[in-house]
C-alpha cells in the first residue's frame, strides 16, 4: 500500500523533509530538514512549530501563537512566521497536520523542540511574536486613539 506523507503522520509516523522559505528564520532556514509528529491539536501549545495545509494545496511550517476554542466550530489557529510581521490568516483546526519536533541544520546539528526547555523558549518566542504581531495590526487604531485624545487635550 502507498501512503503519502500525510497519510503517515495520520498513521503516526514520523516525517523528515527539507523546509523550504525565509519565513521561520532565523529558527528554521531554507534547507534545513524538518522532523515533523503527529500531535493531537489539544497537546499543543503556544510556540509549537505546526505544519498546516494552505489554499492551493501546499504546506507550511509556522509557529503557533494561539488556538481559540469555541462550542460550535472546531478549534482555530493562529500562526505567525517568525520572520514576517503580519500573522497568517486564521485556520481550522481540519488543516492541521502535525508539529515540528526537531530541525536538523545544515552544518548536521539537531536541535531538539520536544523536551521542556525548548518548549519553554518556544513560548517566550510566541509570546513576543504574538505581542508583535497585536502592535503591527493595531498600531494605526491606536495612533488615530492617541492623536485625537491629545488633540483633545488642546496639545
Amino acid at each position: 500500500m502507498n501512503y503519502t506523507v500525510f497519510e503517515m503522520l495520520l498513521h503516526g509516523h514520523d516525517i523528515r523533509f527539507p523546509a523550504f522559505g525565509r519565513s521561520m528564520a532565523p529558527c528554521i532556514s531554507s534547507g534545513d530538514r524538518v522532523i515533523v509528529r503527529r500531535v493531537p491539536v489539544g497537546r499543543l501549545i503556544m510556540g509549537d512549530i505546526v505544519l498546516c495545509k494552505v489554499e492551493g494545496g501546499g504546506v507550511m511550517l509556522h509557529r503557533l501563537l494561539r488556538i481559540r476554542y469555541t462550542n460550535r466550530t472546531a478549534p482555530v489557529l493562529f500562526t505567525k512566521g517568525d520572520a514576517l510581521d503580519i500573522p497568517d490568516p486564521p485556520a481550522p483546526a481540519s488543516g492541521y497536520l502535525g508539529k515540528v519536533v526537531a530541525i536538523e541544520q545544515a552544518n548536521g546539528r539537531i536541535r531538539r523542540l520536544d523536551f521542556p526547555l525548548a518548549r519553554f523558549a518556544n513560548f517566550i518566542r510566541a509570546l513576543y511574536h504574538f505581542g508583535r504581531s497585536a502592535l503591527v495590526r493595531g498600531w494605526l487604531g491606536g495612533k488615530r486613539r492617541f492623536q485625537s485624545s491629545r488633540n483633545r487635550s488642546g496639545l
